[in-house]
């Protein structure tokens, strides 16, 4: 299953298309592996349809061009405020965002929210 490509509406298609070919496609008898490109699921070749609905059921919509946690969202006007502009007021809105979505000490919050605008920065050609 491409779950590398395919966004979770998508998924949650292909998931039940895939469980009702178990049915329709597969006879008794048949062998059937459910893996998926990122490899994070592989139910092993077997002719059990629960092992192979469960497998076809976890597999979760994955990709490759955005991180799956994609935190904090550090837009390029509010990256530019703080790299370039030295705001303040955008550092620490930036350190609130990191809190929310990340659990790391106090201390840390500062070099990471500086990360995530250095990386923001970083998508946008000079």
């Amino acid at each position: 299953m491409d779950d590398m490509h395919l966004d979770f509406g998508d998924l949650v298609h292909t998931q039940r298309a895939a469980v009702k070919a178990l049915d329709e496609i597969l006879a008794e008898s048949d062998d059937a592996v459910v893996i998926s490109l990122s490899g994070k699921t592989n139910s092993g070749l077997t002719h059990d349809r629960a092992t192979l609905q469960n497998a076809i059921m976890s597999v979760k919509a994955q990709s490759v061009l955005r991180p799956e946690n994609d935190c904090p969202k550090i837009d390029y006007y509010q990256a530019d405020l703080i790299e370039n502009k030295h705001n303040s007021a955008a550092l620490q809105d930036a350190e609130q965002k990191v809190a929310a979505c990340k659990t790391m000490p106090q201390s840390m919050l500062e070099n990471a929210a500086e990360l995530a605008a250095r990386s923001a920065l970083a998508k946008w050609p000079a």
